[in-house]
């Protein structure tokens, strides 16, 4: 029940203390007293931060704090029509926030798997992505063959795969994030899939 209110404590304490400024913090759940960090990151005032939402309502909550938000379609929505009302509503926030639409990155992480052929995808993927799904915690479940019809996740050849990343690209997403070992699915098909992702999708992004 507070995993929301730890996870805001402990984002408030790490972005300043990111900053190289001496912090105290007393929280709910987060306690600290005049800690400073001896290694500062290279970027200033602090490195870039996405927060990952497995909600599409959580987004507005992101966005009020003026950073990006990471959705995760498979686990957020069961629609792309959802995911982009999750959208909507984290940019207006941000914006109320007083951040630029411009700066409202919106990065999608999508479980994804590639082979030459979509019927090979899907074969060599099922069984690793049902686990997946049969096993996590936060996520709406559903049959392997719905995550398909949805478009929340991108399993086919290279082909499929650009055709479902441009319609979240059209719905105002911004960056593709390929979630590409999932489920215990073998380490050489991780890389084959990878492999190409890189000499025949990203090219075309």
């Amino acid at each position: 029940e507070d995993k929301r209110a730890r996870f805001d404590e402990a984002l408030e304490v790490l972005l300043r203390a990111w900053t190289g400024e001496r912090v105290s913090y007393a929280g709910a759940h987060v306690e600290v007293h005049d800690v400073r960090l001896n290694v500062l990151p290279v970027q200033q005032p602090r490195p870039p931060v996405w927060v990952a939402t497995l909600r599409t309502d959580g987004g507005a909550r992101v966005g009020a704090r003026g950073l990006p938000a990471m959705f995760i379609p498979y686990a957020s929505a069961e629609t792309l029509p959802q995911m982009t009302a999750g959208l909507r509503d984290y940019r207006a926030a941000f914006v109320a926030a007083g951040g630029r639409l411009e700066d409202a990155s919106a990065p999608f992480g999508f479980h994804t798997y590639c082979a030459e052929s979509t019927v090979d995808a899907r074969t060599e993927a099922r069984p690793y992505m049902e686990r997946y799904v049969r096993t996590r915690l936060y996520a709406v479940p559903r049959p392997f063959e719905a995550l398909l019809e949805q478009d929340v996740v991108a399993i086919g050849d290279p082909d499929e795969i650009l055709r479902v990343a441009r319609r979240y690209e059209a719905a105002g997403f911004t960056h593709f994030l390929a979630i590409a070992n999932f489920g215990g699915l073998p380490h050489k098909r991780v890389l084959r899939s990878m492999e190409l992702m890189a000499r025949h999708v990203l090219p075309r992004l």
